[in-house]
């Protein structure tokens, strides 16, 4: 151990190095200050510190703009490791143990932050991570956000270098970004669903799978808003039906009393029609006639005829409905369109409910 004039004390080295401003310096196996080396091979770590009961291993405290610990490795590894090593049995534990815990209690000025942890990677090339969370427990959480505010937001994510938004009454969890506001990818070929949400008891799920493939399956309707003539946001909703339908339009007229029409190659590509799946069709004249009837229906079109053997050449319009045809929506995952009808609703999935914060989590007040 040295004691530089000074004051400086080094253990392990003999000089300061680049750091000069250290009151207080120790070199492990293999370390340098910049200039010069360990002294002695003496150990691996330069300091560790131990205590028991409620007293803390290591405190550090700044009461300035500086940091009250800091961890810096230049290799490729970890700054700063907490762990919590259970050698008590579990039975006699009580409150939450933490491998890291950041607590801030200080008042943030109007353009400011309070921040309990701050990570930050400054990497702009390759995967990089400003915070990191890992589970493997069944019943853990490789990430949660909690916030005890009546009105405030568990979790924000903020993409694109954009000002982040949440809402004013608070929320689960609220993102930003400039072409999607959130990403959310389910890799199961079985029965799944990319988002499974709940409101106040009402199951809604979105981009769901279950043999057939829905956008949106769950209670309530499916709707609209446009503007009414004062420029009023009012509510239009879809027709609902049994069965899955594709729905085409189109217009004709008759000559000499009789009309074909063909329908549209991509649209008759998608549906089924056989003897059990008959192509449903719709016609409105749009002048006088004996009236007509429609005739000659296959996959591809159908045929107009007058009644009474009249020979017009009345416009008319027509529509036609047909059940969907079982598509491939993914390599090797076929949605059952055809034949659905009334299928039945899926059950409620089973949930957990943690509790609304980790016990235990006050921090202990050093001396």
């Amino acid at each position: 151990m040295r004691v530089l004039s000074a004051g400086n004390v080094i253990i392990n080295n003999t000089t300061l190095g680049v750091n000069t401003g250290d009151v207080f310096s120790v070199y492990s196996n293999g370390t340098t200050n910049g200039s010069t080396t360990n002294t002695s091979a003496i150990g691996s770590s330069a300091i560790n510190g131990y205590s028991s009961g409620t007293g803390n291993g290591i405190f550090g405290l700044n009461t300035g703009t500086g940091t009250g610990v800091y961890g810096l490795n230049t290799a490729i590894k970890v700054g700063v490791e907490g762990d919590v090593f259970n050698i008590i049995p579990q039975s006699i534990l009580t409150g939450t143990s933490m491998g890291v815990f950041g607590y801030n209690n200080s008042v943030p000025g109007p353009s400011a932050y309070s921040v309990g942890v701050l990570g930050s990677s400054v990497s702009t090339t390759g995967p990089t991570d400003g915070v990191y969370g890992r589970a493997a427990s069944a019943t853990g959480y490789g990430t949660t956000g909690f916030n005890s505010n009546a009105s405030g937001t568990g979790v924000v994510g903020i993409g694109n270098n954009l000002p982040g938004n949440i809402l004013a009454g608070g929320s689960g969890g609220a993102f930003t970004g400039l072409d999607w506001g959130a990403y959310i990818i389910n890799t199961s070929t079985a029965t799944s669903g990319a988002i499974y949400t709940i409101n106040g008891g009402v199951i809604n799920r979105y981009n769901y799978y279950n043999g057939t493939q829905y956008k949106i399956n769950g209670t309530g309707t499916v709707s609209t808003t446009v503007k009414d003539v004062n420029g009023n946001n009012v509510v239009m909703h879809c027709p609902e039906t049994p069965e899955i339908y594709y729905m085409d339009y189109g217009e004709g007229q008759l000559v000499n009393g009789k009309a074909h029409i063909d329908l549209d190659p991509t649209f008759a590509k998608n549906v089924t029609v056989n003897s059990k799946h008959p192509l449903r069709i719709y016609t409105q004249l749009e002048g006088d006639c004996n009236g007509v009837y429609i005739t000659n229906k296959t996959a591809t079109g159908f045929d107009v005829i007058e009644l009474k053997g009249g020979a017009s050449n009345t416009h008319f319009q027509w529509n036609v409905v047909c059940n969907a045809a079982d598509q491939e929506v993914a390599p090797g995952k076929i949605s059952k369109n055809a034949d659905v009808r009334f299928e039945p609703a899926p059950l409620p999935e089973v949930t957990k409910i943690r509790v609304q914060q980790p016990t235990g989590i006050e921090p202990k007040k050093s001396k």
